[in-house]
């Protein structure tokens, strides 16, 4: 048994218009590309190659696939016309088929199967020809007939083709696939019917999770937080305090802020929307809702590096004689023994002077001279109002999201004057 998957270019072109930069098949639905639920598909059907022909460019494909090795399967490109037929595509990959079985799914996104269900029997031995099809796709059988395995299969494994032109569709597909979790392959650990959870998921004491509920890889969810039921969070998400996320789905890569509800919608990036009108709302306010990003980040990080090594020069040299001639004074004893800090000590702190030999450790690269924990100056320090570790934590949340090399600058010069209320400190 083989499998052939035809990509239409022109096809589903309502997705490329929601999810833009995205290929069609690559947007996930429930954590899981369409493609990776075609791949289960196969699989499930007896299928170990696969062979993917399109009438476009396939590199973001063959650049997420690549030999399909991780999904234990033998996968093949190839290229067609835009005006080719079923049959022209077949003389085309006449090598591919030889004498086999063939499942051609033609132009589809995504088909309802049952993984508890046998269909490799079933498969081979239906009749060549159309099995099923409609507006979103096909699914066609080749290869020589097996009628004696048909006389001996029993009932038919549940197998069809959902309605998917839509936003509105899409929304409504991804809550059924969560709500029927246990007929697929979903992504993340599940101890329980109705909850997947992926690695490095940090859900804090107070936040609550209702079933169904599907969480991807490297997710924070912060105290007070209510998620679910019937919602889909994606991978690098952080949902701030007190928020709400029930019937939606939040797409990877997004930062949804403090005391924000988010029901019955698609939050992306920066974008909510509102799957049942369509309407799509681009947030400006990055304390609500933003994307997290990573692009670049090798050479960002080589770069912000440089800029902090340049920063802490400078600091170097505005710290440097006003420390060599405080420092001797530092932990003298008071008049009167009091037990308060001696007035210089206290003016060596707010001058920052106690981070001083920090610096170092700069120049060496082994720590940031601003960041999260661990850095010289912590982004929590920036801020007067938090009171705990669990404050700062949230403020160096945000700021890492958002924060950019030049960026740094400005932070780092409001935690230097912000050293005498902070009541955060840097380890």
């Amino acid at each position: 048994m083989k499998t052939l998957i035809i990509i239409r270019e022109n096809a589903h072109s309502w997705l490329r218009d929601t999810f833009p930069g995205q290929h069609p098949l690559l947007v996930r639905i429930c954590n899981k590309s369409f493609l990776e639920f075609l791949f289960d598909f196969s699989i499930i059907a007896g299928a170990r190659e696969v062979r993917i022909v399109s009438d476009g460019d396939m590199a973001e494909i063959r650049d997420f696939c690549h030999d399909g090795g991780r999904w234990g399967l033998n996968i093949s490109y190839a290229t067609i016309q835009k005006s080719d037929t079923i049959t022209q595509i077949h003389n085309k990959n006449r090598r591919f088929y030889a004498d086999e079985r063939i499942i051609v799914l033609d132009n589809l996104l995504f088909i309802e199967f049952n993984k508890n269900e046998s269909y490799t029997e079933y498969l081979a031995s239906s009749h060549v020809g159309m099995l099923l099809s409609s507006g979103q796709g096909s699914v066609y059988l080749d290869g020589a007939d097996q009628q004696s395995i048909l006389e001996q299969c029993g009932s038919s494994p549940h197998i069809s083709i959902p309605e998917l032109g839509s936003l509105p569709e899409y929304f409504r597909l991804s809550a059924e696939i969560l709500r029927q979790g246990s007929r697929y392959i979903l992504p993340g650990y599940s101890n329980e019917d109705g909850c997947y959870i992926g690695r490095n998921v940090v859900i804090h004491k107070g936040a609550e999770i209702k079933k169904p509920v599907i969480i991807g890889n490297n997710v924070q969810i912060m105290p007070g937080c209510v998620i679910g039921p019937e919602a889909v969070i994606g991978s690098t998400v952080i949902i701030d305090r007190e928020s709400l996320v029930t019937g939606s789905i939040v797409m990877h890569n997004t930062f949804v802020g403090e005391q924000l509800e988010v029901k019955d919608k698609i939050a992306s990036g920066n974008r909510l929307m509102d799957p049942a009108t369509g309407a799509s709302l681009q947030l400006v306010d990055a304390h609500l809702l933003s994307e997290i990003t990573a692009e670049g980040a090798v050479y960002e990080g080589i770069f912000r590096r440089l800029v902090h090594v340049l920063a802490a020069l400078l600091l170097f040299m505005a710290q440097l004689l006003p420390y060599l001639f405080l420092r001797p004074f530092v932990g003298k004893p008071v008049d009167g023994g009091t037990g308060h800090e001696h007035k210089i000590a206290q003016l060596f702190n707010r001058l920052s002077l106690d981070r001083f030999p920090q610096l170092f450790r700069v120049f060496s690269g082994s720590l940031r001279l601003i960041g999260s924990q661990p850095a010289v100056f912590r982004y929590a320090e920036t801020e007067e109002w938090p009171e705990n570790e669990m404050d700062a934590r949230i403020v160096e949340q945000f700021c890492t999201l958002h924060s950019h090399p030049f960026g740094d600058i400005p932070l780092l010069l409001k935690a230097l004057l912000n050293r005498k209320e902070s009541k955060i400190t840097a380890s």
